[in-house]
C-alpha cells in the first residue's frame, strides 16, 4: 500500500484499509491481538496521532511537543540520553559518558566509533563543534544559546578525531548532561560551505554584537533558517535511525527507518528501532482522532482530553482493542501575566498585589475536579512535583478567595469608578478599565473551560476578563513578543536536576526565551546562576527552593496543575512502556508481530 492510498483513504473517512495478515490465527482464545512471537523485529507502519502540526524539524529552534516527538532520538541523536526507566543518564552518540576533570570544568567526551551520517562519514568532533557555532550564530538566533552560554570552548583532540574536550566557565552539576542533550548536526550537510569555519567558539560568544553584521554570519544563518532545513526530506538529516519521508501539510508526516542505519550493530535498548515507518496522522480536531481510534485507523493517541479519556475507559469495545495507558510527567502548567507589557498592552499586571489577587480568583481545586476529572496534582510552583528532593511542598496551593481578591485591588488602586461593575483606576492620566484577555491554544478544551469559569468568577470581583483561543503558532508568536495580557501555557522539565533560567532569568525574556511574562531582576538572575553553577546537589537543592519561595511570593503566574499524560495503544502493538520523561511512550521501541502486520508490503 502507498502512503498516498493510506492518506486517500483516511480522508475519505468511510473506506477500510485492506490490510495483509500473516496467518494470525484467530482460534487461539479468540483474541485478534494474539502471537506466539515473543521476541521483536524489524515490521510494520505504527500510525500515530498528532494533536497539532510541527513549526519545523530544525532541532536548534523547534518549539512544539509534537516536533520533539518527531526529532529527539528518532533523526537527530545527541552524546548522552536520560533512561526512561533509571531516569540517568547514558551513553548515544557518545561511547561512555564524560571523564571529568577534578575542578569540574573539562568534560572529555569520545564518540562512538560505530557511528556515522547518512553519506557514511563518521560522526566527529567537528559535528559536535560546527553544532555549537551554529547555536551561537548572533543571526540564528537559537533557543539553545541560553543553554550553552557556560561552554567557554571545545578543544578537539588532534590524535583522535572522535574525542574532544568541552571546556566550561565553572562547574555545575548540570553541565555534563546540558552539553550531552544537545542534538548533533552534520556538519558536511548544514554547513557546506564551511561558512562557520573562520570563527571561534570564543568569538561567537565575546563578540557576538560585532559580527552579526559580518556577511558570512548572515549569508550561513540565511541559508540555515531557510524553507528546506525546516521540513524538505533531502534536507533533515540526522545520525538517528529515521529519516523523514513525506510531510504532507496538515495531513501527515512520515519517518521512515534507515536500512542500513549505524545503531543496528550495537545490542542495547536505547537503540531499538522496530517499525518499519513511524506514520504521523494530523488531526487537529480531537473528536475527529477519537472516532480515528475507535476505527483502528490509529494505533497510538496521546494528550487525550480528561473527559474523552474517561468515556473511553467506560467502553468496552475500546477496552478490547486498545491498552489505556496513564503517566505523571515532569510538566507543568500555569496562567502567566505580562508583567512588561510595554505600550502594546495595558500595564494591569506591574504591581504584585494585582497579580496575587488574581491568583485567588482562579479556583484551581474546582477546575481540576470538574474539568480535568483527576487526572492532575494540584501545584504551587514550577517545579515537577517527580523532582522530591526540589520540590517545596511547604509552599501551600492559594485557595479561591474573591473576598481577599477585591481587597488587594482595591490597596492597588482599582476601583469602580463609574459604575459599570467594572474596576477602573487613573493610570499616566488616562482611566483604564480593568479589562483582560485571557489567551489559550484553541485545541485544548481545558483551558478554554478553565478560562470561562475564571472569567465568571473573576466577574463578580470588577475584573473583566475575555477568553480567546489562538492556533498554537499564533499563541507562541503573541508570548514570544510580549503581545498578550494572560495566557494559559505547559512547560515541562527533563528528569535532572531543575534549571529554571529559561523560564525566569531576565535574558530569556530578551531572547525569545520561555519568560514570556517578564520577570526578573539583577537579584532574581543572580539566584539563578548560583543555582546553576552549585556542584552540591544537596545545597543545591535548597537554593531551587529558595527560588520557588520567591517566585511564590511575586506572584508572576497562576500555578495549576501537574496533568498525567492519557493515552491509548492499539493491542496489536507489543512492548509500549510508560516512562515519565516527555513524550511519555518510547515510539521506537513498540513492535508488532509478524501475524498482527497491517500496513507493510500490502
Amino acid at each position: 500500500m502507498s502512503l498516498k492510498h493510506f492518506l486517500l483513504s483516511t480522508l475519505l473517512g468511510g473506506l477500510f484499509l485492506v490490510f495483509s495478515s500473516c496467518g494470525n490465527d484467530a482460534s487461539k482464545g479468540e483474541d485478534p491481538f494474539y502471537s506466539d512471537q515473543t521476541s521483536p523485529e524489524v515490521n510494520d507502519w505504527l500510525v500515530v496521532h498528532q494533536l497539532e502540526e510541527p513549526d519545523m524539524l530544525l532541532p536548534t529552534h523547534y518549539s512544539t511537543v509534537s516536533a520533539d516527538m518527531l526529532c529527539t532520538g528518532n533523526i537527530f541523536q545527541s552524546l548522552l540520553q536520560y533512561d526512561p526507566q533509571t531516569l540517568q543518564p547514558v551513553p548515544l552518540l557518545a561511547a561512555d559518558r564524560a571523564v571529568i576533570s577534578e575542578d569540574g570544568k573539562q568534560f572529555v567526551f569520545t564518540i562512538r566509533e560505530e557511528a556515522r551520517w547518512d553519506n557514511g562519514m563518521p560522526v566527529t568532533a567537528q559535528d559536535f563543534i560546527t553544532t555549537l557555532k551554529i547555536i551561537r550564530n548572533p543571526k540564528v538566533n537559537s533557543r539553545l544559546s541560553l543553554y550553552v552560554d557556560f561552554i567557554e570552548d571545545v578543544i578537539a583532540d588532534d590524535s583522535n578525531p572522535k574525542r574532544f574536550t568541552v571546556v566550561t566557565a565553572n562547574a555545575g552539576i548540570n553541565h555534563e548532561m546540558n552539553i550531552g542533550d544537545l542534538p548533533i548536526l552534520p556538519k558536511y550537510h548544514y554547513d557546506s560551505k564551511g561558512l562557520m569555519d573562520q570563527f571561534t567558539l570564543q568569538q561567537l560568544k565575546t563578540e557576538a554584537s560585532k559580527l552579526a553584521a559580518n556577511p558570512d554570519i548572515e549569508a550561513f544563518a540565511k541559508d540555515y533558517l531557510s524553507e528546506k532545513f525546516r521540513r524538505e526530506k533531502d534536507f533533515v538529516k540526522g545520525s538517528g535511525p529515521y529519516q523523514l519521508s513525506e510531510w504532507v501539510s496538515g495531513q501527515q508526516i512520515v519517518l521512515a527507518r534507515k536500512k542500513d542505519w549505524w545503531g543496528d550493530k550495537i545490542k542495547a535498548e536505547n537503540f531499538q528501532a522496530w517499525p518499519e515507518k513511524l506514520l504521523f496522522r494530523i488531526i487537529n480536531d480531537m473528536n475527529t482522532a477519537i472516532l480515528e481510534l475507535k476505527a483502528q485507523r490509529l494505533d497510538l493517541a496521546f494528550a487525550i482530553r480528561p473527559n474523552m479519556f474517561r468515556e473511553l475507559e467506560k467502553n468496552p469495545e475500546v477496552s478490547k482493542n486498545f491498552q489505556l495507558m496513564r503517566s505523571d510527567m515532569f510538566v507543568y502548567s500555569f496562567v502567566g501575566m505580562n508583567m512588561k507589557p510595554g505600550k502594546k498592552r495595558k500595564p494591569l499586571f506591574t504591581d504584585v498585589k494585582v497579580r496575587k489577587a488574581m491568583q485567588l480568583l482562579l479556583n484551581v481545586d474546582k477546575a481540576i475536579e470538574e474539568f480535568v476529572f483527576g487526572y492532575a496534582r494540584r501545584i504551587s510552583g514550577p517545579v515537577p512535583f517527580l523532582k522530591k528532593d526540589e520540590y517545596n511542598a511547604s509552599l501551600a496551593p492559594i485557595n479561591f478567595n474573591a473576598d481577599e481578591a477585591r481587597k488587594l485591588l482595591k490597596e492597588a488602586g482599582w476601583e469602580d469608578s463609574n459604575g459599570n461593575g467594572t474596576l477602573d483606576k487613573m493610570i499616566e492620566g488616562k482611566r483604564v478599565e480593568f479589562e483582560v484577555e485571557f489567551a489559550y491554544g484553541q485545541n485544548v478544551e481545558v483551558r478554554k473551560n478553565i478560562g470561562l469559569m475564571f472569567a465568571e468568577d473573576a466577574r463578580k470581583a470588577g475584573v473583566k476578563i475575555n477568553v480567546v483561543g489562538y492556533e498554537n503558532a499564533v499563541l507562541r508568536e503573541k508570548m514570544a513578543n510580549h503581545d498578550f495580557d494572560m495566557m494559559y501555557h505547559s512547560l515541562s522539565a527533563g528528569p535532572g536536576p531543575t534549571d529554571l533560567k529559561e523560564q525566569f532569568h531576565t535574558d530569556s525574556w530578551l531572547n525569545g526565551g520561555f519568560n514570556f511574562m517578564g520577570f526578573g531582576n539583577p537579584k532574581t538572575d543572580q539566584m539563578l546562576n548560583d543555582i546553576a553553577s552549585e556542584t552540591n546537589p544537596g545545597q543545591r537543592a535548597d537554593k531551587v527552593k529558595q527560588f520557588q519561595e520567591v517566585i511564590y511570593n511575586e506572584a508572576p503566574c497562576i500555578f495549576l496543575l501537574s496533568s498525567q499524560n492519557l493515552f491509548a495503544v492499539s493491542k496489536r502493538i507489543k512492548g509500549a512502556q510508560t516512562t515519565v520523561i516527555r513524550p511519555n511512550f518510547m515510539l521506537s521501541r513498540m513492535w508488532i508481530p509478524k501475524n498482527l502486520t497491517k500496513y507493510s508490503g500490502a
